[in-house]
């Protein structure tokens, strides 16, 4: 299973992206806050990290810089609006594989997370419109996992609850 990490700051559309790519069989991980990211991150390492939020971190940011020049992963989608972008500094811009503006629309964002994880993106598009016409849209079953050493909380969403 494939494993994404969501760091946005508008709850609207992370419940959205989280919603969606959990119902087309990702796992989610969707860090709300702490101070420390570091831990965590490394022990569920993910495949692409969506987020609007690159740069309270600066520590854990050239730690992907450097991760990715020997694994290729994260790969890391910008969610916001152009001008934001141009605020970014050098090494957020090198984590940048692709951006997507807001309001996000699902199958853009569909389709950015297939060509990042060279899946077949017709075939998710297709699953998803499936999902949507057919009104399945309850809320995923979701654990909370907090780490207090950290002060964080991260919500792991995959049906089990992890060691």
């Amino acid at each position: 299973m494939r494993t994404i990490l969501l760091i946005l700051d508008n709850s609207i559309e992370s419940e959205l992206a989280r919603t969606v790519l959990f119902k087309l069989g990702f796992n989610i991980l969707f860090l709300q806050k702490g101070p420390d990211m570091h831990t965590k991150l490394k022990e569920q390492f993910p495949e692409v990290v969506i987020t609007s939020v690159l740069g309270k971190q600066v520590s854990l940011l050239k730690d992907f810089v450097d991760i990715r020049a020997k694994r290729g992963t994260p790969k890391f989608i910008w969610v916001g609006a152009e001008s934001q972008v141009r605020k970014l500094n050098e090494v957020q811009l090198k984590l940048i594989d692709a951006t997507l503006s807001t309001p996000l629309q699902p199958e853009v964002l569909i389709d950015k997370v297939c060509q990042l994880l060279n899946l077949p993106t017709e075939k998710y598009i297709s699953d998803y419109r499936k999902l949507l016409s057919g009104g399945n849209w309850s809320a995923p079953e979701t654990h909370l996992i907090k780490d207090e050493k950290r002060a964080a909380t991260y919500e792991i969403i995959t049906g089990r609850i992890p060691k």
